[in-house]
């Protein structure tokens, strides 16, 4: 990619794929810098700030994350990847009544977007709604139903909400998809 860079350097699509290979590599640095030249290139690569805000995710960055996304979505409203990612640089700043409504919206463009649900409802457990975390999780389940995780998680905020026979429901499912994980969950059950 580099060569075909040096023929056709101000080509920004180039420079945003460029951006998705160092990503697959972990080289954030040279990601960072690949994205933003393809938006130098292109101020209105609404896909380029997107996945520049999921770079700052990953490196924790979160401010810088969310200034991202915010142009992202002011770009192209439709990307429910884009409010997703925002929903996690809130989240992870604590802003979680934001990062619920950003979650929100993901799953409003996108109904299927199994991970939005899994992070609304770990915004919801930021603000102890754990009736809507719950709901959430379930949707998570809904769509993916194997995920060991969410059915552990789901236990515990069944727990949480007083709900021991749904918790051992989980419990009972998670043995099939991870024993180990249940055993945890039950010895939770059991406290």
């Amino acid at each position: 990619m580099p060569r075909a860079l040096s023929y056709q350097p101000s080509f920004e699509e180039a420079h945003f794929y460029l951006g998705l290979s160092y990503v697959n590599l972990n080289l954030y640095d040279e990601a960072i810098a690949s994205y933003k030249r393809a938006i130098s290139l292109n101020p209105r690569h609404a896909l380029a700030y997107n996945n520049l805000g999921n770079v700052y995710i990953y490196t924790e960055q979160y401010e810088e994350a969310l200034k991202y996304f915010n142009q992202a979505v002011e770009i192209e409203p439709g990307i429910a990847e884009a409010y997703n990612g925002r929903g996690e640089a809130l989240r992870n700043l604590r802003r979680y009544a934001e990062a619920v409504k950003s979650y929100r919206e993901a799953i409003r463009l996108r109904p299927d977007y199994a991970i939005a649900y899994n992070n609304l409802a770990m915004a919801c457990v930021g603000l102890k709604k754990y009736e809507e975390a719950t709901e959430a999780l379930k949707e998570f389940v809904r769509i993916i139903p194997g995920s060991a995780p969410a059915h552990h998680n789901l236990g515990v905020l069944y727990l949480k909400l007083g709900n021991r026979t749904a918790a051992l429901k989980e419990h009972n499912i998670l043995q099939l998809l991870d024993p180990e994980m249940a055993k945890k969950l039950y010895a939770l059950i059991n406290k």
